[in-house]
């Protein structure tokens, strides 16, 4: 016999099971798989826009396992391919300090008050690095 899976109450031989109902996530609430960890560490900005290629040394705000916040003294183009060189510090890799180049996209911004922007950028893939590159 298999089995596939249905929404509650659908199935006949299943009745609806009123007594724990669904719950859906509160306003607001965190909804990414992944955790953030609130790491500042320098970093090497690259992408390439309309005018050619553009390049920002920044910090990481936070860094998860798909993605890294930064602050950028430029407006970045949603979409645009970015790649993203750092050092991860001993304190995080529990070893020396390694280095990485992480490829991804550019999946947000946000205007901030001190006239930076916000950038949120989704990795696609990484490379750890000789520390001679």
């Amino acid at each position: 016999m298999t089995s596939t899976p249905t929404k509650r109450g659908s199935n006949p031989e299943m009745p609806p099971n009123d007594s724990q109902p669904e719950r859906l996530p509160e306003p607001g609430a965190e909804r990414r798989a992944d955790l953030r960890f609130q790491i500042h560490v320098p970093l090497s900005v690259r992408w390439k826009s309309v005018s050619g290629d553009d390049e920002a040394a920044t910090e990481s705000q936070n860094i998860s396992s798909r993605g890294i916040l930064f602050l950028s003294p430029i407006q970045i183009e949603n979409g645009l391919p970015v790649e993203i060189v750092m050092t991860l510090p001993p304190e995080i890799t529990m070893a020396g300090p390694i280095k990485v180049r992480c490829h991804g996209r550019i999946r947000r911004t946000e205007s901030r008050l001190d006239r930076r922007v916000g950038v949120v950028a989704e990795i696609e893939r990484y490379e750890f690095l000789r520390s001679d590159e």
